[in-house]
């Protein structure tokens, strides 16, 4: 979800450029804790607001920006990382496989 800032920023109704990722979206899978960076994005948004949150209401706002980033999220950023685009190459491989979907 790292290598789409656009939904990130969308789903916490920020501006365009206003989340810096520290990897390049190509190069988000290299984020040895990609949860805690997107917990991170979230607190500075809370910060910036001037809303503080207890952690367990900080846990749940995570999930929900997880659920929230799921619906946002576009797969051409996702297919910019290696990792995602050889997932995809092979599931549609087994999907082909089964003939589950058509090659």
């Amino acid at each position: 979800m790292l290598a789409d800032a656009r939904a990130i920023e969308s789903t916490l109704g920020l501006n365009a450029g206003a989340v810096q990722i520290s990897q390049k979206p190509k190069k988000v899978q290299v984020i040895a804790d990609p949860k805690a960076e997107l917990r991170g994005i979230a607190r500075q948004v809370d910060s910036s607001s001037g809303r503080r949150r207890n952690v367990r209401r900080q846990g749940d706002r995570v999930d929900r920006l997880y659920a929230a980033l799921a619906a946002d999220v576009r797969f051409e950023a996702l297919r910019e990382v290696a990792s995602f685009a050889t997932y995809e190459a092979e599931m549609k491989e087994t999907l082909m496989d089964k003939g589950l979907i058509a090659g």
